[in-house]
């Protein structure tokens, strides 16, 4: 899959810590190969599902799985092509390694690993029903502490679900509750 992020531990982890979250308006930001929100519709069965990414190939290699067809597929950033109110459930495995002069949109999460991570969370977030969550990944490999800070900072409140300790990293699972009133006015 030229370019395109294939399926490693982080996928199958993500996989595992959404099978349990129940919604009808889901959507994976940085769809990728498709794998997540795949396995997600097979086992859910929720009436919108719908999968993003900012790479045409990613777009063209997630609908050619033919797993479902009742998953759609946007061409955009993150979730800035829809409106609030959009998804109970957005969840995403998000670029984290440090940019170390690649800009590689598949594994660059930014100088510190994490602002690709923010920007991601605070436009999933946007597109959040009230009361819907937002799930995501986070690795020991970037500044995790200072993405905390800054979601705090944005009113959000992250809660650890789960961590997976690899031989070179740890990856942590987040969920964030879009509280009716807690996000800072911009």
């Amino acid at each position: 899959m030229s370019g395109v992020y294939e399926p490693s531990e982080d996928s199958l982890f993500l996989s595992k810590v959404i099978a349990e979250v129940r919604a009808d308006r889901v959507a994976e930001v940085g769809v990728g190969s498709g794998f997540v929100i795949d396995g997600y519709v097979q086992a859910n069965a929720p009436e919108v599902a719908v999968g993003t990414d900012v790479d045409v190939e990613a777009i063209k290699v997630a609908r050619g799985r033919g797993g479902h067809d009742s998953i759609e597929y946007v061409l955009c950033r993150s979730c800035d092509g829809f409106r609030e109110d959009a998804f109970q459930l957005v969840f995403f495995n998000p670029p984290y390694l440090k940019d170390e002069g690649t800009d590689d949109a598949a594994t660059s999460g930014g100088k510190g690993g994490v602002e690709r991570t923010f920007g991601m969370a605070c436009s999933s977030y946007g597109a959040l029903a009230s009361q819907g969550c937002m799930i995501f990944l986070a690795s020991t490999l970037s500044d995790v502490e200072s993405l905390l800070h800054q979601l705090h900072e944005e009113g959000m409140s992250p809660r650890k679900l789960a961590s997976l300790k690899l031989f070179f990293e740890e990856l942590h699972a987040f969920k964030v509750t879009k509280e009716s009133l807690n996000r800072k006015s911009r």
